[in-house]
């Protein structure tokens, strides 16, 4: 018998936020002089083709998503696919960087909506069945 086994899953390397001038606390503002140094650091005509395929990629994530970014985004474009990724994040609040921000994931919202208002609506149940 023929023993199967399944690809390993790729591994994407932690990344440290400070290394492409972000940080888990700043302000959007902040996060737009950051971007905007890095497009006039690179210039736009190398620039934007990235950054275009940052939101594409970001775009066509479906909730429940994982996007080993690693993979496609490497050097400099791992670069512009931080801090726009990073920028996208604070106007997204259903998509976050793992914690060791090697990877982004789309989170479900409307099932953990759900979920936490069946939650609610049981502990009132409760609350009404003790009173």
């Amino acid at each position: 018998m023929k023993k199967t086994t399944t690809p390993p899953m790729p591994v994407a390397k932690a990344l440290c936020l400070s290394d492409y001038r972000l940080s888990p606390v700043m302000l959007p503002s902040e996060v737009s002089t950051v971007l905007e140094d890095l497009k006039t650091r690179m210039g736009s005509h190398r620039f934007y083709p990235i950054a275009n395929q940052v939101y594409f990629n970001l775009d066509q994530m479906k909730p429940g998503m994982l996007f080993c970014f690693q993979q496609h985004f490497r050097g400099e474009n791992c670069e512009v696919f931080m801090v726009v990724a990073f920028r996208y994040i604070v106007d997204h609040m259903d998509y976050e960087f793992l914690d060791d921000y090697s990877a982004i994931r789309r989170l479900n919202l409307t099932s953990l909506f759900k979920l936490k208002n069946k939650q609610l609506q049981k502990k009132e149940l409760q609350t009404n069945k003790e009173e």
